[in-house]
C-alpha cells in the first residue's frame, strides 16, 4: 500500500493483530489504552441491566 500513497507518514495496519493499539498509538503519540474493549468506559457499561441513572 505504500506504494499506492508514496508518504513516509502511511501506516499501514491489520486492527486484528495483537500489536495494532501500540503501532497506532506510537504514530499517533499518544497511548490507546481502551483499544478493543468497547463500553467499557461508559456509565451504561457500569449499572445493571434495567436500572436508570
Amino acid at each position: 500500500m505504500r506504494v499506492l500513497f508514496k508518504d513516509s507518514n502511511f501506516l499501514e495496519l491489520d486492527i486484528a493483530a495483537p500489536d495494532a493499539a501500540e503501532k497506532l498509538g506510537g504514530a499517533l503519540g499518544v497511548p490507546l489504552a481502551w483499544w478493543g474493549r468497547a463500553n467499557v468506559n461508559s456509565p451504561e457499561a457500569q449499572e445493571p441491566p434495567g436500572e436508570v441513572a
